[in-house]
């Protein structure tokens, strides 16, 4: 049996739709999420219908926003690279252990929002890092 507590908290998720928007057009970036989600939509796989990857890539940015929020848009780039890397890198394999253990069931207690969509989150800011490391 499902916990309330789990759905409501589920359903109670803010929206930050139209201040990232917002956000958005004034730094002149126009719709690059929402078109990116809708190109890649869902595919099907032996006769079966699969939307993980669209709803994966849209989980990973509502993770990213919730972060912009928490500290600052962009704040995640404003640190040494390899200091970067390694603060990513624990914070997805933090995040992959209670996906694991828990499934879909069981959402951060700050965002609300399945921990999977932070391991993904976290997981591009670490290759990111490591990228620019290796280009310094």
């Amino acid at each position: 049996m499902s916990d309330p507590t789990l759905i409501e908290a589920k359903l109670a998720k803010p929206d930050y739709t139209d201040e990232l928007k917002a956000r958005a057009k004034a730094q002149g970036l126009h719709g690059s999420v929402d078109a990116f989600t809708r190109a890649i939509g869902s595919y099907y796989l032996d006769g079966h219908h699969y939307n993980w990857p669209n709803e994966l890539f849209a989980g990973s940015c509502d993770a990213a926003a919730f972060g912009g929020f928490k500290y600052a848009p962009g704040d995640w780039r404003n640190m040494p690279h390899a200091k970067g890397y390694q603060l990513f890198r624990a914070a997805a394999s933090r995040h992959a252990k209670l996906f694991l253990d828990h499934g879909m069931q069981l959402l951060d207690t700050e965002s609300k929002l399945p921990h999977v969509y932070h391991f993904a989150c976290n997981v591009i800011f670490a290759e990111w890092h490591r990228q620019q490391a290796g280009k310094l």
